[in-house]
């Protein structure tokens, strides 16, 4: 893929999607800033109001794109949403609604950018999380949404080889954005309202979980950085793991599922 045209980033209002945006306006590329909160605009940087979950918006985003003449080089799926509390109790609209922007928006606005990245052998980039990797307890929804996002990227990347477009994994851990704090808030304050059969355990888990974000959180132009990477370098890897310990992250995913699930009883 060359250095000449625009990415677009979803997400770019705040956390991993703008610092994606700052560090490509940084080094000189063009951007479509995507969100369905403002974007500042630039000479380099355009926003385009869009909810992932309307075919409408993603239609008059392509429309537009293809209105200004642009050149496509390259889709970054940030946006995302937290919820969280144990499956039993959760409304299926909750579970509903993170599928709709985790996933089902992130496959529907690839679709469409489709045609205009076969044009230029673009690449797509895809953020995932350690959650699609290891399911922990009370956070079902987004865990099963990325899940869905590893296996979808996996999928459109094997499709799409044969046409010179890659397609990259970002896995983040806990990243410092403004998701991460109102993940925590969330988390929180719906182990707050659940059943006394669920309560104990779940609050235990919010406490671990925000323990893990002091402990473990790490700036989001690290992620940056490696979607850089995933855009522009000649060898792009296809996933890339972002965490503070890496090689512990990476014995936990080849844990045995039993001693997984005995580390996790201990919570």
């Amino acid at each position: 893929m060359t250095q000449e045209g625009t990415i677009l980033v979803t997400g770019a209002a705040s956390g991993i999607g703008a610092a994606v945006c700052k560090y490509l306006t940084d080094r000189g590329h063009s951007v479509y800033a995507c969100d369905i909160d403002e974007c500042a605009e630039t000479d380099l940087q355009k926003f385009i109001r869009l909810d992932v979950t309307r075919t409408d918006d993603i239609h008059s985003a392509i429309a537009e794109i293809r209105k200004k003449k642009g050149i496509l080089q390259g889709l970054v799926n940030c946006a995302g949403i937290v919820r969280a509390g144990p499956m039993m109790e959760l409304d299926i609209s909750e579970i509903k609604e993170i599928f709709a922007v985790n996933l089902f928006g992130m496959i529907e606005l690839t679709k469409a950018c489709f045609p205009l990245l076969l044009e230029t052998k673009g690449r797509i980039v895809n953020i995932s999380s350690v959650s699609g990797k290891i399911a922990f307890p009370f956070m079902g929804p987004y865990g099963m949404s990325k899940h869905g996002v590893e296996a979808f990227s996996d999928c459109i990347r094997r499709e799409l080889a044969p046409f010179g477009i890659h397609v990259a994994i970002i896995e983040p851990g806990k990243i410092m954005t403004p998701l991460i704090e109102k993940g925590r808030q969330i988390t929180r304050e719906k182990m707050e309202t659940v059943s006394e059969l669920f309560k104990d355990r779940g609050l235990r888990f919010a406490a671990y979980d925000e323990e893990r974000v002091k402990t473990n959180a790490l700036h989001p132009e690290r992620v940056a950085e490696k979607i850089y990477h995933a855009l522009f370098s000649p060898t792009p890897k296809t996933r890339y793991l972002i965490v503070k310990n890496p090689l512990k992250t990476k014995l936990l995913m080849r844990f045995p599922t039993k001693m997984l699930d005995k580390k996790f009883l201990q919570l």
